[in-house]
């Protein structure tokens, strides 16, 4: 006991230090090895490997798909990310060029400014241009003053005409010899005030055909603080008509677009109200509802409902009830069944939102040896057979295809609502094919289905052969157990020129360190069967790292003086050997390691280690000790 007691401190600091020792060069060895790798031959498996087909259901269970859900911030939308209907429509402006495309309105009244043309034709040639005056008259030689305001211009015609003949005899009679017409040239403008929620309030000069709508647009138009639902014009002092910009915008009714006279006012109140609709409708937006209208109607303003509209559920969210009753004048949300409520009262402030119907999904999958394997879509008015799905995915008509199908067996894969494992049911595609009406299985919305793969109709498996063999290129493996010598045999062997110790098998991109020729060969093994390379390298803790002419029987210390020689920091007691077949050998003490062709010879770098510390060892040394006498006395008690 007292022998341990002395022994045992010393040895598991001993022990330790080996281990870490260990540990660090097997991580070393790791790394060269590794470098090595990469600065030989850089040659890699092929990638275009001929796969097996294999086949697996999707991780995503058949009918789940993501959703449109309502935001959680539905009902706090902010009114400016959605547009106000309607006051786009005095953007643009009016060009002037449209006026002069126009013929005048029968009710057109002269007044001052207006410019006359007359004309005579026939037996008398006349034309003459008059502009009516401030005081609505014109003056014409041998007629005298002509008052001519405020009447329209076919009155006018006849008031001059009776005028004219008192000069003109060829102007008289059932048959005159000559004609007198009158038209337009320059018109006059006439002023308009605008007042109430309009952008330029004041008078403002507009051209005389102007109407509501063309007037309003020639004054700077509307913002969107005032109504485009009830604008009034006013003239002598009366309301004389209303003008609803929706009716015009969205039913095309014109009746109310009366066309202005001077000194008319037109007075813009501030809107009615401020709904919002957004959602599954046409046209979302923020809409103007007059007292009397319901959601119809703003639906109707929206352009309509999408076809995906949830109509049973439309959700309006109210600011107040507008009752004196406080508990009713919160803000609610409310559910309304358009087909059931469609005249549903709107009121200032109200947020309508309208869902989307959650989709149903109709798909069936088919997956397997089959040309085009996926989803397809599920016939739910007629149903749907197994062979209708199999002609839809590629067919069995494919003769030479049929021969990769297992054709004793496929299965239907059925979810049961009674068990949390599928329903299987099997069905003979040889049967199938031949018409069975039984194996013709009906098949239910979600079902997969799976086509097997013919074992004994597998892509061949190929062997790349490179470099110096007889017959390099693409072998097929022949037999099972089927090995690297028998496929070098029927590439004829090696060339002269191989550098047989240095043949590298690559597998699934990794080197393959075989003894000999004997390895069984895999579907995707790479040959490769280099030249003589006739040269060492010697890398790492060297004064010179490089090429070194191969000579037979030249030692390890010889190459590496070759290369300089060892620098301060090389560990001259831990070298690696890396041969052409990439095996490894470490030379160690007491050992001799016979240096081939193509080898790398690596000099690692010495490891330093921490000067021994006397008195932190004394100190550990004192605390096991201390340790194992404290548990000894215990266990003499």
């Amino acid at each position: 006991m007292k022998i341990f007691q002395k022994t045992f401190p010393f040895f598991l600091l001993i022990s330790s230090f080996f281990a870490n020792q260990d540990q660090l060069l097997n991580l070393r060895i790791k790394a060269i090895q590794e470098q090595i790798d990469k600065e030989k031959y850089n040659i890699k498996s092929p990638s275009d490997v001929s796969a097996n087909i294999i086949e697996s259901f999707e991780e995503t269970v058949p009918g789940q798909q993501e959703t449109v859900k309502e935001k959680a911030t539905d009902n706090q939308v902010p009114l400016d990310e959605l547009p106000y209907f309607g006051y786009t429509i005095f953007n643009k402006g009016l060009s002037g060029n449209i006026w002069n495309n126009q013929p005048p309105p029968a009710d057109l009244l002269l007044g001052p400014g207006d410019e006359l043309i007359i004309e005579i034709w026939g037996e008398t040639q006349l034309r003459m241009v008059h502009t009516i005056d401030r005081y609505g008259k014109i003056y014409i030689d041998k007629i005298g003053q002509v008052h001519i305001t405020g009447i329209p211009l076919e009155l006018a015609k006849e008031k001059l005409l009776t005028r004219f003949e008192e000069v003109y005899s060829s102007l008289k009679g059932d048959v005159p010899a000559a004609t007198l017409d009158i038209s337009l040239g320059k018109l006059k403008s006439i002023n308009i005030t605008l007042l109430g929620e309009v952008k330029f309030p004041g008078i403002h000069t507009v051209h005389s055909f102007s109407t509501i709508f063309t007037g309003s647009m020639q004054a700077g138009g509307i913002p969107v603080t005032g109504s485009l639902r009830d604008v009034q014009l006013i003239r002598n002092g009366e309301i004389v008509t209303r003008f609803d910009f929706y009716s015009f915008m969205i039913d095309g009714k014109t009746q109310n677009d009366v066309r202005l006279l001077d000194g008319d006012v037109l007075f813009i109140p501030v809107r009615y109200s401020t709904v919002q609709i957004e959602g599954k409708v046409r046209r979302g937006g923020i809409y103007e509802v007059l007292p009397d209208e319901t959601l119809e109607d703003l639906v109707k303003f929206a352009a309509g409902l999408q076809a995906d509209a949830m109509e049973e559920k439309i959700k309006l969210y109210r600011v107040r009830e507008g009752s004196d009753n406080l508990e009713s004048s919160i803000d609610k949300t409310i559910y309304i069944n358009y087909n059931k409520n469609p005249l549903y009262s709107l009121q200032d402030g109200d947020k309508v939102f309208i869902h989307e119907m959650a989709p149903s999904l109709h798909e069936v999958y088919i997956y397997g040896q089959i040309k085009s394997p996926g989803k397809y879509s599920y016939n739910t008015s007629e149903g749907m057979t197994l062979k209708e799905l199999i002609d839809l995915s590629g067919g069995l008509n494919d003769t030479t295809y049929l021969k990769t199908i297992y054709l004793e067996r496929g299965e239907i894969i059925r979810s049961n609502i009674h068990n949390e494992f599928p329903e299987i049911i099997p069905f003979d595609l040889n049967q199938l094919i031949q018409g069975d009406k039984e194996e013709n299985k009906n098949l239910q919305n979600w079902d997969i289905v799976l086509i097997k793969q013919n074992p004994n109709f597998l892509p061949p498996k190929k062997v790349w052969l490179k470099g110096e063999v007889n017959v390099p290129g693409v072998y097929t493996i022949q037999k099972k157990g089927e090995t690297l010598h028998d496929i070098l045999h029927r590439a004829n062997g090696f060339t002269p020129n191989a550098f047989q110790d240095g043949i590298k098998l690559y597998r699934n991109e990794e080197l393959v360190v075989s003894q000999n020729n004997n390895i069984l060969v895999m579907d995707g093994d790479s040959l490769v069967v280099p030249l003589h390379p006739g040269v060492v390298k010697v890398m790492g803790e060297v004064y010179r790292s490089g090429l070194v002419q191969f000579v037979q029987k030249k030692s390890l210390y010889e190459y590496i003086n070759e290369a300089g020689g060892f620098t301060h920091h090389a560990d001259n007691k831990q070298i690696m050997v890396v041969f052409a077949n990439g095996n490894v050998e470490i030379k160690k003490r007491f050992t001799r390691v016979k240096i081939q062709e193509g080898a790398t010879i690596y000099v690692q770098e010495k490891i330093e280690s921490e000067p021994f510390n006397l008195t932190e060892y004394a100190s550990s040394l004192a605390s096991i000790i201390s340790s194992f006498a404290t548990i000894y006395l215990l266990l003499g008690q």
